[in-house]
């Protein structure tokens, strides 16, 4: 069993930037691929930020980033929906990046909170392309979602005076009466 909702994430630009990483300590395998990063490690990627305590790079033989494991207490994620958009906020105990994949996991108290909605659960998996979030069931975790009611930022349309204009915030009444003899 799981959920999927569609949300929108992260500017296209961000998938065109470089990944740049910083850390304290820094170790790598280059003929394997691998990095070893550790203490306060921050991964930008254009409007993308992922933040933790260790992270673990692994590259391809092109040296492409095909896989960042980044855990904290918690690991964070940030990034930009859209230009003049609010930061959306995600974390966990473990952020697994896979940028040929367009996938963001987040595993062990995953939490991300996008223009007020929240959604938590043991495990979120979210695909930045088709932009969507999936939440697997697991054995007595169920995912909790917050879904803010849609603002709508525009103006009603006008229309001219021969037709009438639409009415808005119309509240509707039912009422039953059941009457037995």
């Amino acid at each position: 069993n799981f959920n999927i909702i569609k949300l929108s994430f992260s500017l296209e630009t961000d998938d065109k930037q470089p990944i740049n990483i910083s850390s304290y300590l820094f170790d790598a395998d280059f003929k394997n691929h691998i990095a070893h990063y550790s203490g306060n490690v921050v991964a930008t990627q254009g409007s993308r930020t992922l933040k933790g305590d260790i992270a673990t790079i692994y590259g391809n033989k092109n040296n492409q980033v095909i896989k960042i494991i980044m855990t904290g207490k918690p690991a964070k994620y940030s990034y930009l929906p859209k230009p003049n958009d609010k930061l959306t906020h995600a974390s966990g105990d473990k952020i697994i990046y896979e940028p040929p994949k367009n996938l963001f996991t987040m595993i062990g108290n995953a939490y991300i909170e996008q223009n007020d909605n929240i959604y938590k659960g043991h495990k979120l998996i979210y695909n930045t392309i088709d932009e969507t979030i999936i939440s697997p069931s697991k054995e007595f975790k169920r995912g909790k979602m917050i879904l803010q009611p849609e603002v709508y930022k525009s103006k009603p349309k006008t229309t001219p005076k021969t037709q009438e204009t639409p009415k808005t915030n119309t509240k509707t009444n039912t009422k039953t009466n059941t009457k037995t003899n």
